[in-house]
């Protein structure tokens, strides 16, 4: 996609036919933005009904178009698709973050690169095109923008979770189950709170780190898979 000139060239390109309504600007309204502005409202409402079609769109479209899949690779898969990271990736390269409205203080602290506020903007935007255009809009947003890295996450089966296929391989290679430990949390780090090792047969393999214990086991298994696939 070419960079729009501006907000409204973008809006219009994704869908919109008024690049200038009030949900459009609720739709880059931080809540820090209504501090300095209490007349206005932020996109948080926006954000929750985005979520709600973006699961039901990316649903519809996986349950339709792979029909091989059980339930439990489709929900896989979707959660790698609607995944913070990966909607923040998709928000980045629709430069929306560059169109956010915040307070001077976020602004200095760069809040239209932080990862959550991008993908929260990206869901809010989307609610605000449902309400706006209707679900086809969705749905076309959500083909044209999501569908390319669906198939990237499909292709790479990256949709995996790291705790299943390793647990899948030790079981397969040594007859045994891996256990997790949690050996540290500090909850003011935020994106590293927990810290987690995995351990086969009684040995530590790997440890990993993330803003939640199963995110740190995760983060642990995927690099243990690493390390298993080196010997």
């Amino acid at each position: 996609m070419q960079p729009a000139n501006n907000k409204q060239e973008l809006l219009s390109t994704l869908g919109f036919s008024n690049p200038h309504s009030v949900l459009c600007e609720q739709a880059f309204t931080h809540s820090s933005y209504i501090n300095e502005h209490p007349e206005e409202v932020s996109y948080e409402r926006l954000e929750f009904l985005g979520d709600a079609v973006l699961s039901l769109v990316s649903s519809t479209y996986l349950f339709t178009n792979y029909p091989e899949f059980p339930e439990g690779i489709l929900t896989d898969m979707r959660a790698a698709l609607v995944r913070t990271e990966k909607l923040a990736e998709i928000s980045s390269e629709l430069n929306l973050g560059t169109y956010g409205r915040f307070s001077k203080g976020e602004e200095h602290n760069h809040g239209g690169q932080n990862e959550n506020t991008l993908a929260d903007i990206l869901e809010a935007l989307l609610g605000a095109l449902y309400l706006e255009e209707g679900y086809s809009a969705v749905n076309a947003f959500f083909m044209q923008y999501f569908v390319p890295h669906l198939s990237v996450i499909i292709e790479t089966k990256s949709y995996r979770d790291p705790k299943t296929e390793f647990q899948e391989i030790v079981q397969q290679k040594m007859k045994i189950t891996p256990t997790y430990q949690l050996i540290k949390e500090n909850r003011e780090l935020d994106e590293q709170a927990f810290t987690v090792a995995v351990h086969v047969a009684g040995k530590s393999l790997a440890v990993g780190r993330g803003k939640t214990k199963k995110a740190a086991e995760s983060a642990a298994a995927a690099k243990a898979i690493g390390i298993l696939d080196k010997k």
